[in-house]
């Protein structure tokens, strides 16, 4: 239930959530996006709402904080906090020929004070496919749809947790610091640098991001290559110098196996601009 004792991630009672019910129902909007062309939208004023979405058809990505991104496909399920900074670009199925998102805004979330609220991704399930489907039916802001879509909101923060918890962001910080200025990368400097052991950093990883170190280094830089695949004119050679990597096959490989596509595929789909 959304507002669990055990989950602790949400205020029961709380002065720090007050609304009247008149704006409170004015602050959701439920629509269904649909485009037929690639398309880039600038964000970088901060938005002004949260949305929680599901990707249709077409594919997407999120450009945020100095060049994160958060890449979308058909069937993802994505959340972006009020506030956030980014620039998104989406491509049409090739097949279906457009790119097309349930689009659900809202601007209030009765959460502790001390959560960090982060973008992320996580697949579509039965039960997110349903409670998306009701609202998407009639777009109708009600006390049955806004429901659903807390609902929609609690998966996903029960999902993606370790996003959330404010005591996690200090260390994604200093690791993402670390690949930014170290292009040899080292687990045991990283640990240094975290303030940790090995043992513990190793820890930290699979308890709260499911992967070792060296996965998370491979995925960052993997996306980097991505990005400068869809949208410069560098070669793969010059892309796998440039992000650190040892050869050219294996980038091709990390990004046949994280993405299921060749380096060729993602240049035709994705280079927008």
């Amino acid at each position: 239930m959304l507002y669990s004792k055990q989950q602790m991630l949400y205020y029961t009672n709380s002065e720090d959530f007050k609304v009247n019910n008149t704006e409170f129902y004015k602050s959701f909007s439920f629509k269904v996006i649909e485009l037929k062309n690639p398309k880039h939208t600038d964000n970088s004023m901060g938005i002004t709402s949260y949305f929680v979405a599901r990707m249709r058809s077409g594919s997407g990505m999120i450009i945020y904080e100095n060049r994160k991104e958060l890449h979308l496909k058909e069937r993802d399920v994505f959340f972006l906090p009020l506030g956030l900074k980014y620039h998104s670009y989406w491509t049409p199925d090739p097949i279906k020929n457009e790119v097309s998102w349930d689009s659900f805004a809202f601007e209030h979330i009765p959460l502790k004070s001390n959560l960090r609220l982060m973008p992320c991704s996580i697949p579509l399930t039965e039960e997110l496919n349903r409670l998306f489907n009701g609202i998407s039916k009639t777009k109708k802001v009600n006390c049955k749809n806004i429901s659903a879509l807390y609902s929609i909101i609690d998966i996903i923060l029960q999902e993606r947790k370790e996003l959330f918890l404010s005591d996690k962001a200090p260390i994604l910080e200093k690791v993402d610091e670390y690949l930014k200025k170290n292009r040899d990368f080292s687990v045991k400097n990283l640990a240094t640098e975290c303030r940790m052991s090995q043992s513990g950093l190793y820890l930290w990883f699979k308890k709260n991001l499911k992967m070792t170190p060296v996965d998370y280094k491979n995925r960052q830089r993997v996306s980097t290559a991505v990005n400068l695949l869809s949208y410069t004119d560098m070669t793969l050679e010059e892309i796998t110098s440039l992000t650190g990597f040892n050869s050219v096959a294996h980038l091709r490989n990390l990004i046949k196996n994280i993405y299921n596509k060749t380096p060729s595929q993602i240049r035709r789909e994705n280079k927008l601009i």
